[in-house]
């Protein structure tokens, strides 16, 4: 279970995060004429973030969204949603890239966020320690909606005919965040919980390097129809998680 899955030929050597690739960068950074407020400081001032009474209620690490900022999150993860269950942009991504792969849209998933633990052991060994674990129950917490969504169809056997099998799955993930404190500690980071989307595709060996490319294009595509500069990363060896393959991250 300690042994990390063997990395693709083509993801980069390196010891640290210092050590992976700027593929390229879209967009303007804006600049600004004055010294930009944090969101911690915004959240406050504009009534949408609350920290302080989620301290009194929950204790550290847990916060309440407010006002247009919990308008402004199902109207992000709408727009998630509608992109990935459209087949024609789907099918234009898939043109545009020149991949070999099927436009099949992505199927809306709310799964559950309770899993059994040798499952979630089985299925996602990343965040060990960080996970909350239900007393007496064979049950832990989800940190992650990829958690119960991988497993979606253990015990089948799928034919190659009906692959790939795409999913868009929105869920609450609950955290330890063991190790970090001190770290992005403000605001609504490093939360113990907080809500988020999740793309898993089950597809043939053949065509794998294909589908993730697609995941990777999908995000692009959404950060540029939201207008958010990024840049593309190939995460290097010694930066990524234990069950991966190869790893792009998309940093804005």
């Amino acid at each position: 279970m300690n042994i990390p899955n063997l990395p693709s030929p083509e993801m980069p050597e390196g010891k640290s995060d210092e050590d992976n690739i700027t593929i390229y960068e879209w967009g303007e950074k804006p600049e600004f004429n004055f010294e930009p407020k944090t969101h911690d400081i915004l959240g406050k001032e504009l009534d949408i973030i609350d920290t302080e009474k989620a301290a009194e209620v929950s204790g550290s690490r847990f916060y309440y969204l407010k006002g247009d900022l919990v308008l402004l999150q199902f109207a992000l993860t709408q727009f998630v949603f509608e992109t990935l269950t459209n087949e024609n942009i789907i099918g234009e991504i898939i043109n545009d890239k020149k991949l070999n792969l099927s436009s099949k849209p992505f199927v809306p998933i709310l799964p559950p966020v309770m899993i059994k633990k040798e499952i979630q052991k089985s299925i996602h060994r990343v965040f060990g320690d960080q996970t909350y674990s239900i007393e007496d129950e064979d049950l832990n917490l989800v940190a992650s909606a990829e958690h119960t969504l991988a497993p979606y169809h253990m015990n089948e056997v799928l034919e190659e005919k009906d692959l790939p099998k795409r999913y868009i799955a929105y869920s609450t993930a609950f955290r330890g965040e063991a190790g970090t404190y001190g770290k992005d500690m403000k605001g609504i980071f490093r939360a113990h919980q907080f809500d988020k989307s999740e793309m898993e595709s089950f597809t043939t060996d053949e065509t794998g390097a294909d589908e993730q490319k697609l995941i990777v294009s999908l995000q692009e595509y959404m950060m540029q129809k939201l207008n958010i500069p990024y840049r593309l990363q190939q995460v290097c060896t010694g930066d990524t998680g234990k069950p991966d393959y190869q790893q792009f991250d998309i940093e804005a």
